[in-house]
């Protein structure tokens, strides 16, 4: 991705709602506007990023919605992403405004009142970021679009060139429903018994190369959020000498209190 390039002079840059685009433009494929993948559990949460491809001319700004279905996945927040944050001589731009509305949330850009900065041709420009609840259930394929149909009026999404508002393509994310995962804390060789076997085996991945299960509850078996030496000596002392048990869930399985997907991916001890 390149940086942005810096221009002078003054450039007259059309606010994308006024005029609005007409309805029959069609979209210039030399601009690609799309919204990030995820994976959630139901009721977790997901960050989704809003990407721009500018394989065209110099971009001024720009505006848009993000439409979703509200009773499968709400937006929490929302805010500049990366490339926006800099976009201006190292600055933010000189006017953004990010909106939750019903059924999603709009975002509009102008980069430079005075043509001080554009946003030249580039691969997945972040411009913006977005946290979202996930409502629906296990199985669901969640669209997160780009759209020109949320707010009041309707925010056209549009980049602007040359003082003129350009339809862009517009590329839907997804996010994918999936289930947690049950396992059983110190159980690292997923075998479904804690004894020494349990202890080498994380041994053996650290210093050995050895396999893992892609299971970090279980592999860490103190509780403390990292896999070191300090588990398979946990294990070791509970094993043979009455040391404190591996907190939950053990001995059987289960869940954490606030359980997400990173936390255990693949742990077949469990049904």
């Amino acid at each position: 991705m390149r940086a942005p390039v810096l221009i002078f002079g003054v450039a007259a840059v059309a606010f994308s709602v006024c005029p609005p685009v007409d309805a029959q433009q069609p979209e210039n494929p030399s601009y690609q506007l799309s919204v990030g993948n995820g994976t959630s559990a139901p009721g977790g949460s997901v960050t989704l990023p809003v990407l721009l491809t500018n394989d065209g001319s110099d971009i001024q700004g720009w505006s848009f919605g993000i439409c979703l279905d509200d009773t499968e996945i709400v937006v929490d927040s929302a805010a500049l992403g990366s490339t926006t944050q800099t976009i201006r001589l190292g600055d933010p731009p000189d006017f953004e405004q990010i909106n939750i509305e019903p059924g999603g949330w709009t975002m509009g850009v102008v980069i430079c009142f005075f043509a001080c900065a554009i946003l030249p041709q580039g691969t997945d420009y972040e411009l913006a970021v977005a946290d979202y609840s996930v409502l629906a259930g296990v199985g669901s394929n969640i669209p997160v679009c780009p759209c020109s149909t949320i707010g009041q009026p309707p925010i056209n999404a549009v980049v602007v060139i040359n003082g003129i508002s350009v339809p862009p393509v517009k590329i839907c994310g997804n996010v994918q429903v999936q289930p947690l995962i049950p396992f059983v804390r110190a159980d690292t060789n997923a075998d479904t018994f804690l004894d020494l076997s349990d202890a080498i085996w994380i041994l053996n991945h650290l210093f050995q190369g050895g396999p893992a299960f892609n299971c970090n509850g279980a592999n860490d078996a103190n509780g403390d959020g990292s896999l070191d030496t300090a588990d398979p000596i946990y294990i070791i002392l509970y094993y043979f000498a009455g040391g404190v048990a591996p907190p939950a869930p053990f001995p059987t399985c289960g869940f954490l209190a606030n359980q997400s997907l990173g936390d255990c991916v693949v742990f077949p001890g469990c049904p």
